[in-house]
């Protein structure tokens, strides 16, 4: 898996527009390789059916697993099918950047930690991308992926979340504050919507004209 060092500088936190000059592209260069050395990337995902809406609470058939929360309610308003899925970069690179900072070594560090967020979102991304050919297919539009913890979706639902996803063999723990380990792994869920009028195709009839998932020529 190649990482992209546009969004590992990004991560980084350096300016964006601003060219970075030959000692850090080399610094860049030479962790974010052995960073790729390290990854040993694992993804899995499943698609269930929306079986009840509820003002707090969406019920998914075929598996435990539900979105609670008002917030989260109102937020996948008019989804018909959601998406689990979880990915995750594995162990040896993030442990390799923790080594690194306990030597002192903080810019290799940096790097290395930045290397392996770019490499789990470009993850997300890839099955993000799987999950619209389908939905597109289908005439549906998709609402950006949501992880627990956000708005009012509580972590507790970490656990049924793996699960639904298929993951439960991809390595993928829980720390007693319920974040992932290893940590460069998301967990998150993707609802499929038909807004009115899809009949005339999916795409054509999204309100989401800016999504990065929508076909060429219907923008």
């Amino acid at each position: 898996m190649r990482i992209d060092r546009r969004e590992v500088v990004r991560y980084l936190g350096l300016r964006s527009g601003k060219e970075l000059d030959a000692k850090w592209k080399e610094r860049v260069e030479e962790a974010v390789a052995e960073a790729e050395e390290l990854l040993r990337p694992a993804l899995s995902w499943r698609t269930y059916p929306v079986a009840q809406v509820g003002e707090t609470k969406i019920t998914l058939a075929g598996t435990e697993l539900t979105v609670t929360g008002p917030r989260m309610v109102r937020r996948l308003a008019g989804a018909e099918k959601i998406t689990a899925l979880a990915v995750t970069c594995g162990p040896a690179l993030e442990e390799a950047a923790a080594a690194a900072f306990a030597r002192g070594e903080y810019v290799r560090g940096a790097i290395l930690d930045a290397a392996g967020s770019a490499a789990a979102e470009a993850l997300a991304d890839e099955v993000n991308d799987a999950v619209a050919a389908e939905a597109q297919s289908e005439g549906y539009c998709l609402i950006p992926r949501v992880s627990p913890g956000y708005a009012d979706w509580d972590l507790a639902v970490q656990p049924q979340l793996i699960r639904a996803a298929g993951a439960e063999g991809l390595g993928i723990g829980l720390s007693k504050a319920l974040l992932l380990i290893p940590r460069k792994s998301i967990t998150a869920v993707i609802a499929w919507v038909k807004p009115p009028g899809a009949g005339v195709g999916g795409c054509l009839a999204c309100p989401r004209t800016n999504c990065r998932y929508r076909r060429e020529g219907e923008r």
